[in-house]
Order: structure tokens, then C-alpha cells, then sequence
């Protein structure tokens, strides 16, 4: 982990149609969000955080030295109870 920076924040809402005018290339404007309660966590190196990911979320920038490297992938239930990844 960076010296600072670097957080995920993830806001206690969900993404709705009306977002879509606020759309920023690939994400959205983070006031899109900003009225709604959130969490911030700042792992540890081999920390995992799990999260709906329906929940709009955001990455921090790093401050100072060092890099944040990530791995994501997604599980997911199927229609006749079988966990995927």
C-alpha cells in the first residue's frame, strides 16, 4: 500500500437509471453517491475485501510513495444454487 491514498469507498447505494446523465467515461461523478452513508477501508497488503458490487465504489489516489496493485474477479450464485467465479 501506498504511504496514503489508496482507500476503496464504497457507498450504501446502488446504481439506478437517472445515473446514467452523470456518467464519466467508464464511472460516475462521484456526487452521484455522496449523500448516501459509506464505508472506507484501507487494507493491508494480502487484505481481500468482499462487496456487492451493485454498491457504487471508488479507489482513492495514491499519495506519496508506493502503488496499490488489485486483483478483482466476481462470485456469483446461478439459478439452481451453484456458486461461481
Amino acid at each position: 500500500m501506498p504511504e496514503s491514498g489508496g482507500e476503496t469507498v464504497i457507498h450504501h447505494r446502488h446504481w439506478s437509471p437517472e445515473d446514467e446523465e452523470r456518467r464519466e467515461g467508464y464511472g460516475y461523478a462521484e456526487a452521484v453517491a455522496v449523500r448516501h452513508p459509506a464505508v472506507s477501508v484501507r487494507p493491508s497488503a494480502g487484505d481481500a475485501i468482499l462487496f456487492d458490487p451493485h454498491n457504487y465504489h471508488l479507489v482513492r489516489q495514491n499519495e506519496g510513495k508506493g502503488r496499490r496493485i488489485i486483483f478483482s474477479f466476481f462470485i456469483a450464485v446461478t439459478g439452481r444454487g451453484h456458486l461461481t467465479v
